[in-house]
C-alpha cells in the first residue's frame, strides 16, 4: 500500500500537481435513507480519493460526518463535468438506482463504480486506490495495481539483522543449558 501511495504522489508531483486547483475534483457519492449522500472528512472513499491524488470538493468540517445528503446535479453545476464521482456499490448494484443517477446528471461526467471490497480496511482498497488514480489521470496511470519493484524493499536488511541476532541468541542459550 505504501508503494502505491509513494508512486501516485512521485508521479503526480513530477507531472506538476501538486496542489488542489491542479487536482481532478471527484466525489464519492453513496445512497440511503433515501437520500444520495456523498462522502466528507471520515469517509474511508474518500480518504482513498485524497489518497489518489483527488480534490475531494465534497469535503465540508461543517456539514455531517462521515457522509451527508446532497444533490448530485449541484455539485456538478457547481464544480463543473469534468468532476469524477465514484459511485458506492450500495447504487451500481441498483440498476433503477444507477440509471436514476445518470439520466440526473451529464452523460460526460465520469462516474466510476467501486467494488465494496475497496471501501473497507483492508489490503483491498489499495486497487480502490489505484483504480481511482486510473480513474482521475489516465495519461499517468494504466493498468494493474504496481507491484514493489525487487530490491526496493526497506526492511528486507532489518529483517536479516534480526534473524542472526535470534540466531545467535538460541545458540547462546542453548550453548548455556548444555553445559550446566
Amino acid at each position: 500500500m505504501s508503494y502505491v501511495s509513494e508512486k501516485i504522489e512521485t508521479t503526480l508531483a513530477s507531472a506538476g500537481i501538486t496542489t488542489e486547483e491542479s487536482k481532478v475534483k471527484a466525489f464519492y457519492i453513496t445512497f440511503s435513507s433515501s437520500n444520495y449522500k456523498v462522502g466528507n472528512t471520515g469517509s474511508l472513499a474518500t480518504s482513498m480519493l485524497i489518497e489518489a491524488g483527488g480534490n475531494a470538493v465534497t469535503v465540508d468540517e461543517s456539514k455531517a460526518k462521515p457522509t451527508y445528503a446532497a444533490n448530485p446535479v449541484e455539485l456538478i453545476e457547481k464544480y463543473g463535468t469534468k468532476t469524477v464521482v465514484f459511485v458506492d456499490n450500495s447504487i451500481t448494484k441498483d440498476d433503477a438506482k444507477l440509471t436514476e443517477l445518470k439520466n440526473m446528471i451529464p452523460s460526460d461526467v465520469k462516474l466510476v463504480p467501486l467494488d465494496p471490497l475497496w471501501n473497507n480496511f483492508s489490503i483491498d482498497s489499495m486497487t480502490g486506490v489505484w483504480t481511482m488514480a486510473v480513474a482521475m489521470y489516465p495519461s499517468l496511470f494504466s493498468g494493474d495495481v504496481p507491484d514493489v519493484p525487487k530490491g526496493n524493499d526497506q526492511n528486507t536488511s532489518i529483517y536479516s539483522i534480526a534473524a542472526v541476532i535470534a540466531v545467535v541468541a538460541i545458540i547462546g542459550v542453548a550453548y548455556y543449558f548444555m553445559k550446566k
